[in-house]
Formats: C-alpha cells, sequence, structure tokens
C-alpha cells in the first residue's frame, strides 16, 4: 500500500525542516564577506546584542573604561515612536458606496475588524512588530487562527524570527507556500492541550531552559524550563510534532498560509529585510572606540 497524505507530508516536513536550518543559521549568526574577516550580513544575534548595548567585541590591551553611547537603541525607539505613536486605523470600503446593503455589509466588516485587533491587543502587537522590524529587519505574524473554544479569531506576534522557517515557491522569494515553527511552551499547558495525543504517541516532554533560546550567556538563561514544539502550516494541512514525532495532523483547507511576514527594507537580492542600525553597527563601534579614547587623553592630562 501507499503512504498517505499524513504520512507523505511528515517525511516532507522532517526534511525541509533540515534543509532550512542552513537559512536559520545564516540569520542568526550572518554571512561573512570575501575576505572571511568582515560580514555583509550581521546577523539576528549581532543586531541583538547591540541594541542591548553589547557593543565591545574584545577588551583592548590597554584596558580601560569601555564606554558605550548606545544611539543604534534610540534609532530604534525613535523609528518606533514614529510608526507606532497611534495604532493604524482601518477602514472597510463598501463595493458600491450607492448600494444600503453593501454600506451596511462594510460597517459590520469594520465592526468585526476591530474587534479582532481588541481581542489580540494589537496596539501592543503593532509597536513590538515595528521595533523587531527595525532590529531584526524582519517581522512575523502567525496567523490568523480560529479558537473553536472562545470562537474567536486569533494572531501572535514571533519575538524571535529565527523561529519561523518560511518556504518560498520558486527563485523569485516572494511566495511563501508553507512555514515550520519552532516555539516554546510550558509542559503543564502542552499536557493540557495535547494530553490525550501525546498517550497515544508515546511521547515524553522533555525540557530545556529557554533563555538559551535568546543569548548564549549564562546569565540571560531564564529559570524555567519549557518544551520545544514544531509546527508546519500550509494552506491546507498542519502538522505539529514534539521531539521529532509527530504528535497531530489538520487538514485545515482554510486556503492561505496562516503567516504575514513584514520585511523592514526590502532587499533587491535576499528574501529578508534590513535592520535600521545594520549599516550602522562600524560607525557605533568607532564612535565608542574614539570617545574611550578622548577620555582616557582627558584622564591622563588631568593627572
Amino acid at each position: 500500500l501507499g503512504e498517505t497524505k499524513e504520512e507523505a507530508l511528515w517525511r516532507y516536513v522532517v526534511s525541509i525542516s533540515s534543509e532550512l536550518e542552513t537559512d536559520v543559521s545564516n540569520r542568526r549568526s550572518g554571512i561573512r564577506g570575501r575576505t572571511g574577516m568582515t560580514k555583509k550580513y550581521a546577523g539576528y544575534d549581532e543586531l541583538a546584542l547591540f541594541f542591548d548595548g553589547d557593543q565591545w567585541l574584545e577588551v583592548p590591551d590597554e584596558g580601560g573604561n569601555l564606554r558605550v553611547y548606545n544611539y543604534l537603541a534610540a534609532t530604534v525607539f525613535n523609528y518606533t515612536a514614529l510608526l507606532a505613536n497611534e495604532p493604524p486605523e482601518f477602514d472597510a470600503v463598501p463595493e458600491d458606496v450607492k448600494d444600503p446593503v453593501e454600506r451596511e455589509r462594510a460597517d459590520r466588516k469594520e465592526i468585526i475588524i476591530k474587534e479582532i485587533f481588541s481581542d489580540n491587543n494589537f496596539s501592543e502587537t503593532f509597536e513590538m512588530a515595528v521595533m523587531g522590524d527595525s532590529i531584526f529587519g524582519d517581522s512575523f505574524l502567525v496567523g490568523p487562527f480560529w479558537d473553536p473554544k472562545r470562537k474567536r479569531i486569533h494572531f501572535n506576534y514571533v519575538r524571535r524570527p529565527w523561529n519561523i522557517k518560511p518556504i518560498f515557491s520558486d527563485d523569485s522569494l516572494r511566495e511563501i507556500i508553507g512555514y515550520i515553527h519552532d516555539f516554546f511552551m510550558s509542559k503543564e499547558k502542552v499536557e493540557e492541550l495535547l494530553g490525550d495525543k501525546l498517550d497515544a504517541s508515546g511521547i515524553n516532554l522533555s525540557e530545556i531552559p529557554i533563555g538559551g533560546q535568546k543569548s548564549d550567556s549564562a546569565t540571560e538563561t531564564v529559570a524555567q524550563k519549557m518544551v520545544h514544539v514544531q509546527q508546519y502550516w500550509n494552506a491546507e494541512d498542519m502538522i505539529l510534532s514534539i521531539g521529532n514525532k509527530k504528535v497531530d495532523y489538520v487538514n485545515h483547507n482554510w486556503g492561505f498560509v496562516p503567516l504575514i511576514y513584514i520585511p523592514n527594507i526590502p532587499h533587491p537580492l535576499k528574501p529578508y529585510g534590513i535592520s535600521d542600525i545594520e549599516n550602522a553597527l562600524d560607525s557605533q563601534m568607532e564612535y565608542n572606540e574614539q570617545n574611550k579614547a578622548v577620555d582616557e587623553i582627558l584622564d591622563s592630562d588631568a593627572y
């Protein structure tokens, strides 16, 4: 007997997830230039460190006070304040402004959209997406999803853009036909949502510290441990797995991929966006170094 659609799709997900790890690595760690000494793309990790004020790559031989004048964070905050000062407004326009039925339909659409935004705290979500775009060059929103229990539509901002692996239809790198989302949930929440399916799959939940997903620094490791969950979505299907074992499959047939991707500044060649601080990293480092040198000269003259 031939394999079912579910089995074939699961085999594809395992294969494509492994293939896309190179893409995730490049996005996180950056891409080096021809000399191998510099980077033509800094990567998410480096951008996050500079935004947080960790801007010295090494301690100078002479030591001294490693001053940081974090204008990169100020740049991000200014862009965010400019774009997200007020939440965006949406209006549903009737197809025929002269038709009273169409006007009523448009009014009802607008009410529903505003309710969905209110349910999802869209003002905060929009601000976080703008800030993420400014720092990393990319923002992802997963959804919209239908919650059958609450009978509401929900969507979420993905704080760590490297947790999304987009799958493109061709080398134009424009159309996303599916994606893989790696995320983390508490063991209690996973058992609440997937208890029966976990038992059927024979999976023992393994927890890891989630702080390591942001930084290699032990000081940033969060005490709480969570379970690594992976979801694959396309316009017809969803597969959820834990520990490389399939737990759930749904043939939803929505007709669209539940992912919204917003590049900050589109790149002419790459599928991903350009950060607002990407091209200011070297200038920021030089500014810190020069001001350190000036401070040391002034201190030596004073004494």
